[in-house]
């Protein structure tokens, strides 16, 4: 049948489409996907490494070729542009590290919407000695961001990296960040204003309970902002949509918890803040909003002048809620949420973003 010659060719990686009242749409191999920002198309990551542009309903439109090697992707904030960063095999080469066939080539890339010719920005040599992995866009579509990956090492990587930019028009790379940045997708957050401000949790370690700061970097200039400093350890970062608020959680830096009965105790002291990063003269005014004993709180999301957070007790059972942005007391929205995540994750971090999106309907 065509359904076990799919799974046979692409195992159980697949990406499935519906509406939003639930109706079935279309069912294709995919391994990653993301959506365009201003329609309705995916940027399809094949099993195999090739990417595919979907608009739902349609015959995917192939824009590079299975063995291309793609392995992150994103979308330029104008929707004309795909970014990806991957990694190659060149078979009749030796690997810098192990001196056996088969050299890794890692480099970042793009390609228009429509297709055409694929743009390689930046390799990382060939042989490469280190990965290159995308992190995103600039807010004004100007560089690609990215993470360097040294000596392939996925316990280096771990700790953190630096984030860098890479001018899309041509120019040197340059380094935002002095200091390493753990590679979660909810520890970066680009502005919603389309212009080149992003906001960065900042700090070394794979322990996401210690030595974590929020930044507020600028992509042109290389400008650093701290918005939130003291004893405490910040996580998710997320935009208000007039792009002066940043909700976010935090919780007191008691330094590596390591794991244990001390580690649980330590995360059901996340709290959700909210800085306003229009401060004026006086700076970076924060507010916390939330303090009940009884939780830990994750994961903020904005709707209007509301915040949607996640809420997760000492029996590992998750509740979705909301709060007033300018404070007051939580609402209860969803009693249970069935995720098969526990309270450690990964040293600390769990990957909501895997459970929970916001849609926020265009403005009036």
């Amino acid at each position: 049948s065509d359904v076990y010659k799919r799974q046979a060719l692409y195992g159980e990686a697949e990406v499935q489409i519906f509406t939003a009242a639930g109706k079935p749409v279309q069912t294709l191999p995919g391994a990653l996907f993301r959506w365009s920002p201003v329609s309705d198309q995916l940027a399809v990551r094949t099993p195999e490494g090739g990417l595919l542009r979907v608009v739902p309903g349609e015959a995917p439109q192939t824009l590079l070729e299975a063995g291309a090697g793609i392995q992150e992707i994103a979308w330029s904030p104008d929707g004309r542009w795909i970014a990806y960063s991957g990694l190659r095999t060149l078979k009749g080469e030796k690997d810098v590290y192990s001196g056996q066939p088969g050299a890794r080539y890692a480099f970042l890339g793009r390609i228009r919407v429509e297709g055409g010719r694929p743009e390689e920005l930046l390799n990382a040599g060939r042989p490469s000695e280190y990965g290159l992995i995308l992190a995103g866009w600039s807010p004004d579509g100007h560089a690609l961001l990215y993470w360097v990956d040294p000596m392939f090492s996925a316990s280096l990587l771990a700790d953190g990296v630096p984030l860098w930019a890479l001018p899309v028009r041509g120019g040197p790379a340059r380094a935002l960040t002095m200091e390493p940045m753990l590679l979660y997708e909810d520890f970066l957050a680009p502005s919603p204003k389309g212009d080149d401000r992003i906001a960065v949790v900042v700090g070394g370690y794979r322990g996401a309970w210690t030595s974590k700061q929020l930044h507020l970097l600028s992509v042109r200039t290389g400008e650093s902002q701290v918005l939130f400093s003291g004893p405490y350890a910040v996580s998710s970062p997320a935009w208000s949509a007039d792009g002066t608020r940043i909700a976010f959680i935090a919780m007191p830096d008691r330094g590596d918890l390591a794991g244990g009965e001390e580690a649980r105790r330590g995360l059901l002291q996340r709290r959700l803040f909210v800085v306003d990063v229009a401060g004026g003269s006086s700076g970076p005014r924060w507010e916390q909003l939330t303090d009940d004993p009884a939780y830990r709180d994750e994961y903020p999301r904005w709707l209007g002048e509301w915040i949607l957070f996640l809420r997760l007790d000492r029996w590992d059972r998750i509740s979705l809620w909301a709060i007033p942005a300018s404070g007051g007391s939580p609402c209860w929205i969803l009693e249970r949420i069935d995720a098969p995540l526990t309270w450690f994750g990964y040293y600390g971090h769990l990957d909501w973003g895997n459970y929970l999106d916001v849609w926020r309907p265009p403005a009036p």
